[in-house]
């Protein structure tokens, strides 16, 4: 093996560019620029192939026909690479026609002999050092398709915008790199005795270019070209050292190996390829971490929020703190989540990060091209690809892929991140450019679908925890009725025996005249009978009234007066809470403290009525606690405090009992799932499921307002509930 640094360069070249011609037909991206590109690298990996050769032989003859190959390659290298300038910058195709029609006369001059006298120059290997009539024809198109090339690309990179641009900035710096380096290599043919070295900017330039065409992913300029120096330093030592070994030390080799002193550089040469790839992993690992420290730090922040999604049971809550977490993590000019509705299957924006930037719809029907496309996608659906797939697709008529874009253009969407939940999409991301302008990275896409598949489970986990609270809430609220039925039989039937007394005595005495009533007095004894039949209706009345709000229960929004949500709540619990639910405990007192003035509320009636007599109930069952300890000082009275206030566009009721108290341990777990602090061992104490309070506080929260608790073990637990009085409930 005759080793040299032209050889060595056209050993790198071949070896770069049969790389990229596996990956890209491993890959199989069947579209139209790939393809070109396939094409592109067969011709560079000719010219690189069998300029090699050239190097390795000794005869003239076989030089000569390897040189003619490595021409053809040279010509079609110009000719596909302008056919991607075709692609991405749209030039007139009959400029491209025309670089085909050059490309076959090239072709049969080359064939022909255009090139003549090959010399052995540089002491290394076969040149051609004169030309006939083909050359400067084949070598000046090559050079003007060349320039023409890359001054278009030039010109639509500074036209474009967003990944376009930066992907053709990508490719015209790789391609001045590439060619400039190509163009000196034929320099000796016109008399210029130049050593082309220029060669091995040929594969740098490969590398650049290819991460620009194969992958529309891109990654920072800076990183890109790290990688290609990377590469080219350690394949340089990899075929540098045996090189170098078999020039400079051949002759002490001999002396110590004999005859087989070439196996040495060989086997070196073995053992450093073999390390290579890996030597070229950790070293460009190591030099990106300096350049993506900031990305890969937001990353990690990603990671860690989608690890803490699946315990965020409040669906609005969740869907903001995705996208807030997103847009502000990535910096973004705006981010929007489309939640789907089960009802309709339609997707509705449901989370909106800089809303004055949104101007579009805000409901996106199942049946849209775009809802369809993200149903099937494995992985984030990127704008600049979806551009760039309707150019390829220009000329064949496909609505489908000219709505889709249509709609990303107008959702200013430079990314969207489906959420797919057993096979169904559930929610969708939409997220803008980067307020730096720079690209989405392959690791900011793995990122992002990491964290939508999180998403989609935690989505997932709020339907079915809004489906088991509303059944909670249903069977609590059927569980209360059922409750009313004795003590609300006991009051009705309190309420007639009275009625039917009063109708005894009037009956009695409008029949016996003899008691020598004056008209005057029989007036008002019978007004005094009819007034007592009247209170008592009236007290039948409010019973009927709350079995039929309990039963009936409003769920849509309305200005509501809170204070009789409130008293409809004592009402109903002390339906409930019979004396002998109480288990021989006194029943307890309200105190009720409201101001006159207090504004109507928007709220959902029936849900914080819920709220209010869940807790009246929780403060029966602690004053029962209370009183079966006999705790001091006694006698015990319990009593329940209700007081309303205002403070700064919010009304706040404080609901506060005289019970037994939350110990402090159990204060920061009380509105966890599944957790309680019912005995249930304690007569005239139904023990608890340890949802009611989570549903609860997601009731409340679900109207704009927050609840707290604060407790002194054995004395008193307060509920602060904080309501807005300019809430805005949803459509």
């Amino acid at each position: 093996m005759r080793i040299n640094p032209f050889s060595v360069s056209c050993l790198l070249l071949t070896i770069t560019c049969a790389t990229i011609i596996i990956i890209a037909l491993i890959t199989r991206r069947n579209t139209y620029l790939h393809r070109v590109w396939l094409w592109f690298n067969i011709a560079v990996f000719t010219w690189g192939l069998t300029s090699f050769l050239v190097t390795q032989t000794a005869d003239i003859h076989t030089a000569e026909i390897l040189w003619k190959i490595s021409i053809i390659g040279v010509i079609y290298t110009a000719v596909f690479f302008f056919h991607i300038v075709y692609v991405f910058c749209k030039i007139p195709k009959r400029f491209l026609i025309a670089a085909y029609i050059q490309s076959f006369i090239g072709v049969i001059a080359a064939l022909t002999g255009l090139l003549t006298h090959l010399q052995f120059i540089f002491d290394s290997f076969y040149y051609a050092v004169s030309f006939k009539w083909g050359y400067p024809f084949i070598y000046s198109t090559w050079v003007v398709m060349i320039l023409y090339g890359q001054y278009t690309l030039f010109k639509t990179a500074l036209r474009s915008n967003g990944i376009l641009r930066i992907q053709l900035f990508y490719f015209f710096a790789g391609t001045c790199i590439g060619f400039s380096g190509g163009a000196v290599n034929f320099l000796p043919v016109f008399g210029f005795k130049i050593y082309p070295y220029s060669n091995f900017l040929i594969s740098a330039y490969c590398i650049i270019a290819t991460y620009a065409i194969f992958r529309y992913r891109l990654m920072d300029i800076k990183v890109a070209l790290t990688r290609a120096g990377v590469f080219v330093i350690v394949y340089l030592l990899v075929l540098g050292v045996p090189f170098g070994l078999a020039v400079w030390g051949k002759g002490w080799l001999m002396q110590v190996f004999g005859q087989n002193w070439f196996w040495v550089p060989m086997s070196i040469l073995v053992g450093l390829a073999t390390a290579g790839p890996f030597t070229y992993i950790y070293l460009s690992r190591r030099t990106e971490a300096r350049f993506l420290r900031e990305e890969r730090r937001a990353h990690e922040l990603l990671k860690q929020a989608s690890r803490g999604m699946v315990h965020i049971h409040n669906k609005k809550k969740l869907i903001d703190l995705i996208d807030h977490i997103t847009t502000k993590t990535l910096k973004l000019e705006n981010g929007q989540v489309f939640l789907v509705d089960e009802n309709s299957g339609n997707f509705k924006l449901s989370a909106v990060r800089f809303k004055s930037k949104y101007h579009y719809s805000e409901i996106i029907s199942r049946d849209n091209p775009l809802i369809q496309k993200l149903s099937v996608m494995e992985e984030p659906l990127v704008h600049e690809e979806v551009k760039l797939k309707k150019q390829e697709l220009e000329n064949k008529p496909n609505d489908r892929i000219h709505e889709i874009e249509s709609q990303m253009q107008k959702l200013k969407a430079a990314v969207i991140v489906p959420s797919i939940s057993n096979g169904r999409l559930v929610a969708f991301l939409v997220l803008g450019e980067k307020t730096s302008k720079r690209m989405y990275s392959q690791e900011d896409l793995s990122t992002l679908w990491a964290l939508s598949y999180q998403a989609a489970l935690a989505i997932d986990n709020t339907f079915l925890y809004e489906k088991e609270k509303m059944r909670l809430a249903e069977q609590s609220r059927r569980q209360a009725l059922a409750d009313m039925a004795p003590g609300a039989s006991h009051q009705f039937n309190n309420r007639l025996t009275t009625i039917s007394v009063t109708a005894d005595n009037l009956l009695d005495l409008m029949k016996n005249d003899s008691q020598g009533f004056s008209k005057e007095q029989l007036i008002d004894h019978v007004s005094e009978e009819l007034g007592i039949i009247r209170d008592e209706v009236v007290k039948g009345k409010q019973i009927t009234a709350a079995i039929l709000q309990k039963a009936k229960v409003k769920l849509e929004f309305d200005k509501v007066d809170i204070a009789k949500v409130i008293q409809n709540a004592i009402n109903l619990i002390r339906l409930r809470r019979t004396r002998e639910s109480l288990g021989g405990a006194r029943e307890p007192g309200f105190i009720f403290n409201y101001p006159k003035d207090i504004p109507l509320l928007n709220l959902c009636e029936g849900t914080m009525q819920d709220v209010f007599e869940n807790m009246f109930n929780n403060a029966y069952d602690a004053i029962v606690i209370h009183d079966k300890r006999k705790i001091e000082p006694l006698p015990y009275q319990g009593e329940i405090a209700i007081n309303i206030s205002r403070k700064e566009g919010s009304v706040i009721i404080a609901v506060e009992d005289n019970g037994i108290g939350i110990q402090k341990d159990n204060l920061h777990k009380l509105f966890t799932d599944l957790f309680t602090t019912k005995a249930t061992a304690e007569k005239g104490v139904v023990g608890g499921s340890g949802l009611g309070l989570g549903v609860m506080r997601s009731f409340v929260e679900g109207h704009g307002g927050a609840i707290a608790v604060d407790s002194e073990y054995t004395k008193w637990t307060r509920f602060t509930i904080t309501l807005p009085v300019d809430f805005k409930p949803p459509k």
